[in-house]
């Protein structure tokens, strides 16, 4: 297993992205593990869960997350040295 936090922006561009967590199982872990890294575009189908639970200090907390069925990978980042080359 393994979890991925995509940041999806927003249409105002003077907003903060959302983030949402991912979840990934088995094999699709491991090659998500091995072939993306810090901004990496991917398209993610799957199923929205929301939970709930409640801390140790009482505190009721609650978050959506995704469990991924496909992670399309779109887009690498542009490696520093493969754009100081094409300049």
């Amino acid at each position: 297993m393994a979890t991925l936090r995509l940041a999806i922006d927003r249409q105002a561009k003077d907003s903060e992205p959302v983030y949402v967590d991912v979840t990934v199982w088995e094999q699709l872990a491991r090659t998500c593990v091995e072939h993306l890294g810090k901004g990496s575009e991917v398209g993610v189908t799957g199923r929205l869960d929301y939970r709930q639970w409640e801390t140790d200090r009482g505190e009721k907390r609650s978050r959506h997350e995704v469990a991924a069925h496909v992670v399309d990978f779109l887009r690498r980042p542009a490696a520093k040295d493969d754009s100081e080359q094409a300049a």
